[in-house]
């Protein structure tokens, strides 16, 4: 368990956001489209011109880390390792600027309430 946590605390330690998700959860993806609304788009991905014009926040650029449980060998012990951390055992397990969020739920909450462009902000 040493290795798996260690591993999650570097993912959330050297990513403005880290997204823990999995490939077929439609509330993962509503996160993640709720970033791309913001400019905020998933590291290794290429973002179009067009895409950073379309928003004029000063976050616009910024990239979020996903990291797809479902497609990797450890990926039921690091869901396990963030229940006992942070207690939540769903996905999205959103972390921002090494605070967790919490899940959709909670990030489409934040937008809707202004909280969240000012979380994200470096």
């Amino acid at each position: 368990m040493t290795a798996v946590k260690d591993n999650v605390e570097k993912l959330i330690a050297d990513n403005a956001v880290t997204i823990f998700s999995k490939s077929w959860c439609p509330y993962c993806k509503a996160a993640k489209g709720l970033f791309g609304s913001l400019g905020v788009y998933e590291e290794g991905k290429s973002i179009s011109e067009n895409d950073k014009k379309n928003t004029e926040l000063e976050i616009a650029g910024l990239k979020y880390k996903s990291v797809e449980l479902d497609l990797i060998d450890d990926g039921d012990a690091i869901q396990d390792y963030l229940r006992t951390r942070d207690g939540q055992g769903t996905v999205p397990n959103i972390y921002i600027n090494q605070k967790h969020v919490g899940g959709n739920s909670d990030l489409q909450a934040m937008h809707k309430q202004g909280k969240l462009i000012a979380l994200i902000k470096p």
